[in-house]
């Protein structure tokens, strides 16, 4: 097989179209973040989520500070007690998980802003139940580990 030749040099990039191309999606976005910021009750919802996002992360750098012991209950079930130990720097992924719903849910709403309001204050109506739930887990695991 015989390789043509403009593929063995490598030609000269033209990087004036691809600014452009940068710069047009950094415009889109831009706007698409400013109109899902411009809605007051995204913003709020968006506020509030993070606010419990922000309280799980003080629980668990006050539950991981506190702890005195190399592992801790992550887990208790009413039917068999404490049914998970680990480590408690593993208590930080809750607000992870927390804080990486958020995002995906934000980015979900970003796409689909245009086509249903509906849908961007379910997902982050979403975001603030999750977080609430999430901040829920870690409030019983302080409760088991401390009280």
């Amino acid at each position: 097989m015989i390789i043509p030749r403009e593929y063995l040099f490598m030609k000269k990039i033209n990087f004036s179209g691809l600014k452009n191309s940068i710069q047009a999606s950094r415009e889109k976005f831009l706007l698409a973040i400013k109109v899902l910021a411009n809605d007051i009750i995204v913003r709020s919802l968006v506020a509030l989520a993070l606010l419990l996002n922000v309280f799980a992360w003080a629980i668990s750098f006050f539950i991981n500070f506190r702890v005195q012991a190399d592992v801790i209950a992550l887990h208790y079930n009413i039917y068999f007690g404490i049914t998970l130990i680990d480590s408690p720097k593993k208590l930080y992924l809750v607000p992870i998980l927390g804080l990486f719903i958020i995002i995906v849910n934000l980015i979900v709403a970003y796409i689909i802003q245009y086509k249903n309001n509906f849908f961007v204050y379910l997902l982050t109506s979403a975001n603030v139940a999750i977080n609430f739930f999430l901040l829920l887990g870690i409030g019983s695991i302080m409760l088991v580990n401390f009280y």
